[in-house]
């Protein structure tokens, strides 16, 4: 039997389960339950294809937030094909400007991906007025661990620490606004915990200060490499 002949046979099932996977998700897609409609965006996740991926990214632009959020998660497991999905994933920031909770979820499935070409727009997001945002986006640099980003962290810290000491919001707000003071110191401390614990994960170090960090980096910075 030749062997691209063999190929195509496994190309044209590949396809048709994708196309299957397709139709029963069209058909389970038009429930009026949100629930319902997110379950049918994970079980199209399930099968793994270039058509099911396209699908799944383009819910990111439609129906319910908890469907948009259900597609992100699903997309995040298509490491066959992270090019194309996290592509897909960033493009699909900026329709979800005003639904903070799916633009984490898209950060985590970009993190998920662990493709490093989403690092600048992951680095870009450490200044997200939504903190929810903001913590997803600082959370995966943990996720992909590239040096790259142990600069903008660093940075991030100084900030943190800069706006804490001062009282001050700093830019970010929670799901209700800026908040009294209590409620932004919090959430700062939030952020810069969450840039720690980046940091020591792309490192492998267990240091938890900035300045402790700022030395450690000063010394490694020329000759470190980050241990996959």
């Amino acid at each position: 039997m030749p062997l691209a002949w063999l190929w195509s046979v496994v190309a044209f099932a590949c396809d048709s389960e994708a196309e299957e996977a397709i139709r029963r998700f069209r058909t389970a897609s038009r429930s009026p339950e949100v629930r319902a409609r997110a379950a049918a965006v994970a079980e199209l996740g399930r099968i793994q294809h270039d058509k099911t991926l396209a699908k799944l990214l383009s819910v990111l632009g439609t129906d319910d937030k908890a469907v948009r959020i259900a597609a992100a998660q699903a997309v995040g497991g298509f490491k066959d094909w992270r090019k194309q999905a996290t592509s897909g994933l960033l493009a699909a920031l900026a329709p979800n400007a005003r639904l903070p909770e799916v633009q984490a979820a898209i950060f985590a499935a970009v993190a998920a991906l662990g493709d490093e070409s989403a690092l600048p727009a992951i680095h870009a997001a450490f200044r997200e007025k939504d903190a929810r945002v903001a913590q997803a986006a600082i959370e995966a640099t943990g996720t992909v661990r590239s040096a790259a980003s142990i600069d903008p962290l660093l940075a991030l810290l100084k900030d943190l620490e800069k706006f804490m000491k001062n009282t001050q919001p700093g830019g970010y707000e929670g799901p209700s606004g800026v908040g009294d003071e209590a409620e932004q110191q919090q959430r700062l401390k939030s952020l810069h915990d969450a840039a720690i614990k980046a940091i020591q994960s792309i490192t492998k170090d267990s240091w938890t200060t900035l300045e402790e960090w700022q030395i450690w980096w000063k010394r490694r910075k020329a000759t470190f490499k980050v241990e996959k």
